[in-house]
């Protein structure tokens, strides 16, 4: 990816929206939406990194703010012309989507195997950084900092 896509899904994971993202970098939001499908592709998933972001680092709470506009966001997308779709299939398939959002937020300890994995990673970088804080490694805490969402997705990608 090149860098406009890296700082689009750095700014994402920050908790901007596409629209902010795509006015920010001077790029249209369908790019910003492309950015996003290439690396799903790839296996990383913007919205679990923001997810992941948005809960604190002993990954208990969840930021109460990321809490509510996840929520307001993923349930307006799941309602979205909900009643003109006539196919039960899809309506079916779209309430699940709202669910499946609904149930990561309620659940954000869930015993799912990717949430784990990078829960743990998280905490690794989030370890390492405390590390070069005492060490007073301020070279170490910055790459660390600057390059915490590219560790996760590398170690993510293996």
């Amino acid at each position: 990816m090149g860098t406009k896509a890296t700082l689009a899904k750095k700014m994402y994971v920050e908790g901007k929206n596409v629209s902010e993202i795509a006015t920010a970098l001077g790029i249209a939001r369908a790019t910003v939406y492309n950015y996003k499908k290439k690396d799903v592709e790839r296996g990383v998933d913007w919205d679990d990194l923001a997810f992941s972001k948005a809960i604190d680092p002993s990954g208990v709470r969840l930021n109460e703010k990321e809490f509510l506009t996840t929520l307001i966001h993923n349930f307006e997308k799941a309602l979205k012309g909900l009643d003109a779709i006539e196919d039960p299939e899809k309506k079916l398939r779209l309430l699940n989507e709202y669910a499946r959002s609904y149930y990561k937020l309620k659940a954000p300890l869930k015993n799912d195997c990717k949430s784990a994995i990078i829960d743990a990673l998280t905490k690794a970088v989030f370890s390492l950084s405390q590390l070069a804080l005492e060490e007073d490694n301020k070279p170490v805490l910055e790459f660390l900092s600057a390059h915490e969402t590219q560790i996760i997705e590398m170690v993510l990608r293996k």
